[in-house]
């Protein structure tokens, strides 16, 4: 399974775009790369994107962990950022809505959702032609700014 970052200066937005079986090594990895790049991307609010997850085999733990790496980065800024979820199946979902209720998160709020439009409107994007663009995007469009696979 695949997975991407794409990122959008333009609507300060973060893509995390996932793909087929969600596993912790995949999970660990792509928010061990993204929290490791130079630059602004943790000022930029966040889209996970798990319309394309057909099997989820990750571990609470899992959460735990990655949110507690996320959390440091946040640790010492005065930033508030959203992280907006979409996942439109019920095991991405379910995953999900434990991670948005499970976790303490230090600014960063965490609202989950169904659909992209909802998601996009709660991120404060309410642009339509980009909204078109961002329904077709895959792990290999040109926009990537890294991917990983397993």
């Amino acid at each position: 399974m695949p997975a991407s970052a794409h990122l959008f200066s333009g609507h300060r937005l973060l893509i995390s775009k996932f793909e087929g079986v969600l596993t912790d090594t995949l999970f660990i990895g792509y928010y061990q790369k993204l929290l490791s790049l130079p630059g602004n991307s943790s000022e930029y609010d966040e889209l996970v994107d798990f319309r394309d997850v057909d099997g989820v085999e990750i571990k609470r733990e899992t959460l735990s962990r990655v949110a507690g790496e996320i959390d440091a980065v946040y640790a010492n800024t005065s930033l508030t950022l959203k992280c907006a979820i979409l996942a439109p199946f019920n095991l991405a979902y379910g995953l999900s809505r434990m991670y948005e209720m499970g976790e303490e998160h230090k600014n960063i709020e965490v609202m989950v959702f169904r659909e992209l439009d909802k998601s996009l409107q709660w991120l404060g994007i309410s642009d339509s032609a980009f909204s078109e663009e961002l329904f077709g995007l895959r792990s290999e469009s040109s926009s990537a700014v890294f991917q990983i696979t397993e």
